[in-house]
């Protein structure tokens, strides 16, 4: 009997301890919060527990120092060798500019040492009777070119206004009353007149005849001379075998180009055809 209320008892105690238990704990928690709050109020921040670490494990923490300090240090180093990169190039670039500007300088003054002299002499009478001159010359000038612009424009409208026959008509007019041009003599040395700069234009020189004969060709006429005569530089090593080939038949008298001759199968065209063919055992006659 005394076994079965033991139990029982020790039930009824139980409860009652685990009660105590919980709210000890909940008394730590509610003390350990106001302490969280009384350290966030005094320094503005929960505080951390700090962690005891032996002398053995701090090597870590040394290599990262010293890696840290490694990195800050190559850091540097490539900061300053990029600063002194760029002081070079600067240097460079200043003293490449500075040249520049030293040749342009120099080229202008050069330029201006070849130019010719124009100060104006305004109490000289001889250039002031020069410049005068050079005045009137260009006035008169400007004058002809003006009256030829006009001129050619009245030409083309009065062309619009004529027909196809009218046009046709003039044009032949203009052929008849053209100077005839000298004709070449046999085998004439031909002269090309040329492209030269004037000053002064030469009526006399445009309408000089540069057909006419010159030199050797003026004393003699080489039509008149036998057939082996007429040929250039008769007797000498430059000596032509023709006059021109007009008169020269260049086509082949070899009776083989003709195109109704039968030629042997296997025939090539060449300098041993003949022979090459006569040697054949396919081409003797049987």
């Amino acid at each position: 009997m005394k076994r079965a209320v033991e139990p029982a008892l020790s039930e009824t105690v139980a409860p009652a301890a685990v009660e105590e238990e919980v709210s000890e704990e909940e008394e730590e928690e509610t003390e350990t919060e106001e302490e969280e709050e009384e350290d966030f109020q005094e320094y503005g921040r929960p505080l951390i527990k700090p962690v005891f670490v032996a002398r053995s494990n701090r090597k870590t923490t040394e290599e990262r120092a010293a890696q840290d300090q490694l990195e800050r240090e190559r850091e540097e180093r490539d900061q300053a060798q990029i600063a002194e990169r760029k002081r070079e190039a600067t240097a460079k670039l200043i003293d490449v500019i500075e040249r520049e500007e030293l040749e342009q300088e120099m080229a202008v003054k050069a330029s201006l040492a070849e130019r010719p002299d124009d100060t104006d002499y305004p109490d000289d009478e001889v250039e002031i009777e020069k410049w005068k001159l050079r005045e009137m010359v260009r006035l008169l000038r400007d004058r002809e070119e003006r009256r030829l612009a006009e001129e050619e424009m009245q030409d083309t409208a009065r062309r619009r206004t004529m027909s196809d026959a009218e046009i046709e008509a003039e044009k032949a007019a203009a052929r008849a009353n053209a100077p005839e041009k000298g004709k070449l003599k046999f085998l004439q040395r031909y002269h090309h007149k040329g492209a030269f700069y004037q000053d002064k234009v030469d009526t006399e020189l445009l309408q000089r005849d540069y057909a006419a004969p010159t030199g050797v060709d003026a004393e003699i006429d080489r039509a008149a001379l036998p057939a082996v005569l007429q040929v250039k530089n008769f007797g000498f090593a430059s000596r032509t075998k023709y006059t021109h080939l007009a008169d020269q038949d260049t086509s082949r008298d070899d009776p083989w180009a003709a195109s109704d001759v039968s030629r042997p199968t296997g025939y090539k065209r060449g300098r041993d055809s003949q022979s090459s063919a006569n040697g054949d055992k396919r081409y003797r006659q049987r």
